[in-house]
Order: C-alpha cells, then structure tokens, then sequence
C-alpha cells in the first residue's frame, strides 16, 4: 500500500526498537521518514538501512533536552522537503526507583526528555502543521498510567503529562486539520527492554495480567501508529489508544 506518499514524517528516537519498527512501518506506506535522535551518526546510519530497503530517508541529530536543537533539526526537515505531515515522538527514557527514594535530580532527568523535549518537538511541528493546514501528531506514553506500576512515579507521571499535553494539542488543532493521539505501549520487547530487565521475570508477572497471553512486539506499536496517521484515522483525535494485550481492562 502506498497511503503516505510523498507525506514526511518525523520519529524522534528512530533509531532502533518501536521508533525504527514505526519508520520501517511508515516507509512501507509511502512515507518520507526523517529519523532523528540524540546521536546524528545513529539516526544517519537507521535512515541508511531504511535507504538500504529502497525507502526515503534522512537522519538527524537533535537533543530534545536542550532548547533549539529539535526546533532545528524539524525546520531543517520542513526546509528539505517542504513539509511535514506527521510527527512521532518516541524518544523517551525511564528508570526504576523507589518513590521514597526517588530524587528531584532524576525527576527533571525524566521530565526533560519526556515531557518538555515531547512540548518543544509538538510545538515546532504544530507551527508548520498549521499554516499548510493539515498534520498527524502521536505521542508515546504508558499504560502504566492506569496502573501505576511501582518504581516508576517519575516515569508514570511524565507519560500522564504527555496524555494531557496531546489532549490540548488536539483542542487547539482540530480547526486546523491538526489531529494528536497517544499510543500507550503495554509490555513491549525492545532493545531497551531486553537490555535492562529479565524478560523472563516480566513474563511471569505481567503476561498473566493481559488477556492476550504474550508480550508485545515494535511492530504491534507501529501498527497503532501508522493507523493513527492514516487518512483512515482523520475524524479520530485527543484519543489514548493502549496497546497493551488488554492489561487495563484489570
């Protein structure tokens, strides 16, 4: 299917796990992808591999922490090509921490990248979505949100502001045929998931709470998100759509 040619979309944090299976995905569709991410020579060698399968890409290094680099590199996108119709953001970090012990030091660490580096990419991209009338904004959150998984408040708390955020996004932007939804990942097995925990030990205790018995992959996220930035997806906004083998439903 080619639904997103000549469209340009933007994922932060492309460069591997859900972001690189999402511009893979978009690609498929006809998509120019634009990956950006913290270190360029990353983001350049995933647009490389996308290039590799015949597909359009670019790569771009941004720290969305630090004011005017995201702002930047999504001007430098829409200079390029003259256009951007989605943004993605899936650049986020987290860790593990007992409320208790949780410092405001990793507090902001967290909110940083995941809050104020999603407000500064949207609201880039909203400016040039809005004078050529037309964009797809999705944000990436947790469905933690709805059950408040120990260790994470900073992590859990940052992705409620996000939901918040994209839900004013799209009040505002609705007149301006701007939609922005929020992709809520279950458990999900990612290089950063893999890295970091025993999957074998989040099996036990989480996939027994689904009701679809098994963990999730990128490509059920992608699969979401190309849906949401879909021409089939125009009347669908402000959403939280989790994507998470029906863990909320308990």
């Amino acid at each position: 299917m080619a639904k997103l040619n000549d469209r340009v979309s933007i994922i932060t944090g492309g460069v591997r796990g859900i972001g690189f299976g999402t511009a893979q995905r978009l690609a498929q569709d006809g998509s120019i992808v634009a990956v950006v991410d913290l270190n360029a020579d990353a983001a350049e060698a995933a647009a490389q591999r996308l290039r590799d399968q015949g597909f359009t890409a670019t790569g771009y290094g941004a720290d969305v922490t630090k004011d005017g680099e995201i702002e930047a590199a999504i001007q430098q996108i829409a200079d390029q090509y003259g256009r951007i119709d989605a943004l993605i953001n899936i650049a986020g970090i987290w860790s593990s921490v007992p409320f208790e012990d949780l410092s405001f030091e990793e507090w902001r660490r967290v909110f940083d990248v995941n809050v104020d580096g999603v407000f500064r990419a949207c609201q880039s991209a909203y400016r040039v979505m809005k004078a050529a009338g037309y964009g797809r904004i999705v944000n990436i959150a947790t469905g933690a949100v709805a059950t408040g998984r120990p260790t994470m408040a900073h992590y859990v708390a940052s992705k409620a502001a996000v939901i918040g955020l994209t839900r004013v996004i799209a009040s505002e932007g609705g007149a301006h045929g701007i939609t922005a939804n929020v992709v809520a990942p279950g458990l999900i097995a990612t290089e950063g998931v893999l890295e970091t925990s025993d999957i074998s030990v989040l099996e036990s205790e989480v996939v027994p709470l689904q009701k679809v018995k098994r963990v999730g992959q990128p490509s059920d996220i992608a699969e979401a998100i190309a849906y949401l930035i879909s021409p089939e997806a125009s009347f669908v906004t402000g959403q939280t759509l989790f994507v998470d083998g029906g863990m909320v439903f308990n």
